[in-house]
């Protein structure tokens, strides 16, 4: 095949896809019509990284749905950390968005990062969040979301909260928690 008056195999293509990560993965299938034919099934589950602190319910069907290795969910979670969104209680009292984070971790728990890898992301995060979600870890879902009720630091996840983003949109209203899209879905989630 040829990209751009130089020929490249299959196999090199092949191999230089394994070795680059998800976004690269993404740049890389639109160089050549080829390429992009031969890896669209493949890439659709990247869509995830339009989704991360943007969209909560498709984010999790894209997550579950979709097979993820480690490292690339360890990946999700950095991407996570940089940039966790605020959820608001009142004009006031804004608290982080931790949904994204608890479903990346919970999925990812036998695998997670270093600590000292997150401290260099957001220290914020690390010194005042990450380890009581690292506490309330469990295998079992429902204990994970029972650990969580239990723990101040964690009241965005918490099933009473109501909150919203600056924009306005309502994304919890009682019950941990409850969209503006779809409540049931929502609330069988977390």
């Amino acid at each position: 095949m040829d990209i751009h008056d130089i020929y490249i195999s299959f196999d090199i293509i092949d191999l230089i896809m394994k070795q680059l990560n998800l976004k690269s993965k993404i740049f890389f299938s639109q160089v050549n019509q080829y390429i992009y034919h031969e890896y669209k099934n493949k890439l659709i589950k990247y869509k995830i990284y339009n989704l991360i602190n943007h969209d909560y319910l498709e984010f999790y069907q894209y997550l579950y749905n979709n097979h993820f290795t480690s490292p690339e969910i360890n990946e999700l979670l950095i991407i996570s950390i940089q940039n966790i969104p605020n959820v608001y209680k009142n004009n006031i009292c804004g608290f982080y968005d931790l949904k994204y984070i608890f479903e990346l971790l919970f999925i990812n728990q036998n695998h997670l990062l270093p600590d000292n890898e997150i401290k260099k992301i957001n220290p914020h995060f690390f010194i005042h969040f990450y380890h009581k979600l690292i506490k309330c870890l469990d295998k079992n879902r429902e204990n994970y979301k029972n650990n969580i009720e239990k723990s101040k630091y964690l009241i965005s996840l918490h099933r009473n909260f109501n909150g919203y983003y600056k924009s306005n949109i309502i994304i919890r209203s009682i019950g941990l928690p409850r969209y503006k899209k779809s409540d049931q879905i929502f609330y069988q989630l977390i």
